[in-house]
């Protein structure tokens, strides 16, 4: 099998599907679908706000990254 040219990706994408679990329940229980105690409702919370500020800090670096890998190519040339 060929190598995987961002090896964090499957990680990424597992933390993508459970965040998206977290937040439908969220909604149901909104929704009255579901019930959920108080502190089921203030984790899922948690873990959903946790997640969100690790993406966005993921987000930031591969922009910072890839502005290096730029500014490094036209160095180079």
């Amino acid at each position: 099998m060929a190598a995987r040219l961002n090896r964090r990706h499957s990680e990424l994408v597992l933390a993508r599907i459970k965040t998206s679990q977290l937040v439908n329940r969220l909604q149901d229980n909104a929704l009255g679908k579901i019930e959920l105690d108080p502190v089921a409702a203030a984790n899922a919370r948690f873990l959903v706000e946790r997640t969100l500020a690790k993406a966005e800090s993921i987000k930031q670096l591969d922009v910072r990254l890839s502005w290096a890998d730029l500014i490094a190519g036209a160095s180079e040339s």
